[in-house]
C-alpha cells in the first residue's frame, strides 16, 4: 500500500507542526518526532475515512525526501480496508452489489469500509475474494 508522507517543521511553542504534501486536508502538531508521528497517522486515517465516506479516490502518495520528512505506516487492518475501497471503486460495483455477493447487510458492510471499526481480517479478505482479488501480506524492517 503506498505511504503518505508527514512533514514536520520545527515551531518554537508547540515542537514542531506537521503537515501532509499529498493529502488534501489535514495538520496536527506535537512535542516530540514520535507524538508528531502517532498523530500522523491519526490524521491519514481520518482523512482517507472521510474520501470512503465520499466515495472519493485516494490521492496517490508521493515520494517526498528531506531530513523531516517521514513515511506514515499504518496499521494492516486499515491498509486492508484501503485496498479493498479501491478494488470495489475500481470495480465499477456499487456497495449493495459487493453486500449481496457477500449476504451481508448493509450495516456489517458499512462497518468493513470504516476505517476505525475494528473488523475482522477475514472478513476483508472475503469481501476480496468476492471482487476477485486476494489480499497478500508482507513483512518489512521496522524504521
Amino acid at each position: 500500500m503506498q505511504r503518505y508522507s508527514a512533514v514536520l517543521t520545527p515551531d518554537p511553542v508547540s515542537g514542531f507542526v506537521v503537515g501532509f504534501p499529498d493529502l488534501p486536508c489535514g495538520i496536527t502538531q506535537g512535542e516530540t518526532v514520535e507524538e508528531c508521528l502517532d498523530r500522523a497517522a491519526d490524521i491519514v486515517i481520518g482523512v482517507a475515512g472521510e474520501l470512503l465516506k465520499r466515495r472519493e479516490p485516494l490521492p496517490r502518495a508521493r515520494r517526498h525526501r528531506g531530513p523531516r520528512v517521514y513515511a506514515i505506516a499504518l496499521p494492516a487492518l486499515v491498509e486492508a480496508k484501503l485496498a479493498l475501497h479501491e478494488t470495489l471503486r475500481q470495480s465499477g460495483l456499487s456497495k449493495s452489489a459487493l453486500g449481496k455477493r457477500l449476504g451481508a447487510h448493509p450495516m456489517q458492510l458499512d462497518r468493513l469500509f470504516d476505517l476505525r471499526h475494528a473488523s475482522r481480517m477475514d472478513q476483508v479478505e472475503a469481501a476480496l475474494r468476492a471482487l476477485g482479488k486476494r489480499l497478500v501480506v508482507s513483512v518489512e524492517d521496522a524504521a
